[in-house]
């Protein structure tokens, strides 16, 4: 059954966050302060966007001062998707903490190889559908490994291998990062997003690499993604927001998350 729906039903877009504000001006036009968080996704709202991916570089000492954007942003019935400190976690307490006060998912990558048994005890205290893994992937010539800290230290594991393993802790939703994409506008990794849905069965979102509307369209449709994840081509204004605003799919409506 194909339905008519809105690209941005399944776009995220990314924001990178230091001490409550965004590490680099957003030049989206309109914006009064361009460092504030609130005020980029506001923009990002007003198209209709339904879902933001706060990457915090921050400890969970300061996670104080992200959560007045995750309650507001609660309010506008936008779900905040959040990574704190390289998707490291310190405690169960935190991450219910942050749940209840608005978020939709919690981050988990470094903290899947180095605390994997507070990864499974999160994962129980805030319940499955709010734990997001990311996948940062590499392509080696043995094939496509998953790394953590970033992107920058090896794990050693395949990426479906490493995906099964999330799903395995009680992850529902994975974020697969095309490390070797990120920054070059060339489009997503469609083999690695088809890979995971395929070995996985959970929401995949795409990431690394989009740098034009038809990247976001493909990635749903040829990479077969659950979402597409947007950082520089819209934080930078390289894409107006309207251009996205007004484009609709044609794609086989399926369960989403």
């Amino acid at each position: 059954m194909n339905d008519i729906v809105k690209l941005t039903d399944f776009l995220i877009p990314c924001v990178d966050i230091e001490n409550g504000r965004a590490t680099t001006p957003a030049r989206i036009p309109g914006l009064n302060d361009p460092w504030d968080p609130t005020e980029i996704v506001r923009a990002y709202a007003d198209i209709g966007i339904r879902r933001v991916f706060f990457d915090v570089s921050d400890d969970w000492s300061n996670v104080d001062s992200i959560i007045p954007t995750v309650r507001t942003l609660r309010e506008w019935n936008v779900e905040a998707l959040v990574s704190m400190a390289n998707g490291r976690l310190r405690s169960p307490s935190d991450a219910a903490r942050l749940v209840g006060e608005g978020a939709r998912a919690i981050s988990v990558s470094t903290g899947v190889v180095e605390s994997v048994d507070l990864v499974v005890d999160t994962a129980k205290a805030v319940g499955e559908n709010h734990m997001m893994g990311v996948i940062n992937s590499r392509t080696e010539i043995t094939g496509k490994k998953a790394y953590i800290h970033g992107g920058r230290v090896a794990t050693g594991r395949e990426v479906s291998e490493f995906g099964r393993y999330l799903v395995e802790l009680g992850i529902r939703m994975i974020l697969a990062n095309s490390v070797d994409r990120e920054g070059t506008g060339l489009g997503y990794d469609h083999a690695l997003t088809r890979l995971l849905a395929e070995r996985t069965g959970v929401a995949v979102i795409a990431s690394g690499g989009a740098g034009s509307v038809t990247h976001l369209c493909r990635g749903l449709s040829e990479g077969n993604a659950t979402y597409v994840l947007a950082n520089r081509m819209l934080h930078d204004g390289h894409v107006p927001l309207g251009e996205i605003q007004g484009r609709l799919l044609a794609r086989e409506q399926r369960e989403t998350v």
